[in-house]
């Protein structure tokens, strides 16, 4: 954190628990951007969606390799899958 910035006992607590669930955050934010992307019609929305969930495929302990071949491939198909997979652990 930037100096002078602290964070409230509050604050402390919230930013804990976020952390404390980062996993399941994570599987339901790659759920909803797999409706998405099955849904989206512009390349344009498509592309920005895989962008967002290269980032949150990021975060889990999907391997480098197969996170690039689910994002380059393009394949809701594909990350429906995975993700229900991760979601089932």
């Amino acid at each position: 954190m930037a100096k002078g910035q602290h964070l409230s006992h509050h604050q402390q607590g919230i930013v804990k628990r976020y952390y404390a669930s980062i996993d399941g955050v994570t599987i339901t934010k790659l759920q909803e951007l797999t409706s998405d992307v099955f849904l989206a019609e512009t390349d344009k929305a498509k592309e920005k969606l895989w962008k967002s969930i290269d980032s949150w495929l990021a975060k889990t302990p999907l391997e480098p390799s197969m996170r690039e071949r689910i994002v380059n491939a393009r394949d809701p198909k594909l990350l429906a899958e995975f993700v229900n997979k991760l979601s089932a652990k």
